[in-house]
């Protein structure tokens, strides 16, 4: 956050991912060293600033996969997303993983959800497979012939993304980028079961890059009011939960439509 900051002065702030608080005076930020020198300045601790105004905040758009496939409504809404967090002093990095394209290969077979899915649920399905949804019980069963040559290919490519996406994430604060590529599809549009497949798969996609890569998450909603829900995904790495919930609580409050 810049020094001279005369537009914050009189309010209390705190940095995304910090626990320090500061008195903004005279455009400069003045430690508040402790609780017990707070409650004597404060009466309450509601109205800390925890946003920053997104100055000093890298954020990292994967290049490669997350961005495919996207419909209009998410374009624009992400696009106005990356804009307003631009505009109130966010740095916004294109970051090249293209990697992240090997994923639907990977996991062209049923993947190691469905891998382990098959493992934990084998039994019943065996014996009570009818009373499963029965498009659930396609997707397990399709680990059913994973040999263990393909499971150990499957973990040693999560392990090799995983690095990759360490590295990565290391010159950035987070990832950010579409919960989805596209709004939730009619009802009508899943009655058959190729098209719910192919649209079911493209709406777990992005959110399967967290999971994949072992990191945390979260989505906030970034539609206009009256439009198709679009979310943002923000990505941070595994255990560093305080910080993506308070950069997350800064970022939406840039990104709601109810912002300025």
């Amino acid at each position: 956050m810049p020094q001279d900051r005369n537009d914050l002065n009189g309010l209390r702030v705190q940095l995304p991912g910090q626990a320090a608080i500061y008195l903004m005076d005279k455009g400069k930020k003045r430690h508040i060293p402790n609780p017990q020198v707070y409650n004597e300045l404060f009466k309450s601790w509601d109205g800390v600033v925890q946003e920053q105004l997104m100055s000093g905040l890298r954020l990292g758009v994967p290049q490669s996969l997350v961005l495919d496939d996207m419909d209009d409504d998410t374009a624009v809404a992400f696009g106005g997303a990356l804009t307003r967090l631009a505009c109130n002093g966010a740095e916004i990095v294109d970051v090249s993983f293209k990697e992240l394209a090997q994923l639907p290969e990977i996991n062209a077979g049923g993947g190691i959800a469905a891998l382990e899915a098959y493992a934990l649920h084998k039994d019943l399905l065996e014996s009570h497979g009818e009373q499963f949804d029965q498009r659930v019980r396609k997707r397990i069963l399709t680990a059913k012939n994973i040999g263990s040559d393909e499971a150990g290919f499957l973990h040693s490519k999560r392990q090799e993304l995983r690095m990759i996406s360490d590295q990565l994430m290391a010159k950035v604060n987070i990832f950010i980028f579409p919960t989805t590529p596209r709004v939730a599809s009619a009802v009508s549009e899943l009655d058959n079961d190729e098209d719910y497949g192919r649209i079911n798969l493209l709406a777990l996609r992005n959110t399967f890059v967290g999971n994949f890569l072992n990191k945390c998450a979260i989505s906030i909603p970034i539609h206009e009011p009256g439009n198709a829900p679009v979310g943002l995904i923000l990505m941070a790495p595994l255990g560093a939960d305080e910080m993506l919930f308070s950069v997350a609580a800064a970022v939406e409050k840039v990104v709601s439509s109810k912002a300025p």
